[in-house]
């Protein structure tokens, strides 16, 4: 399976380290990342742009 990239723009640009913490524990419960099987590598990258 190729790699996958989900975007999206926060309404604040200087998230804070819980906020960011939040993000990242909310994008495992994804429908898609849960139900891929264990087979298939999942990594989790925050990029904060600009």
């Amino acid at each position: 399976m190729g790699e996958r990239t989900f975007q999206f723009r926060l309404r604040s640009s200087h998230p804070d380290a819980d906020a960011i913490a939040t993000m990242q524990e909310r994008m495992k419960l994804c429908p898609i990342s849960r139900n891929l099987p264990d087979r298939v590598r999942k990594r989790i990258d925050l990029t904060l742009l600009g």
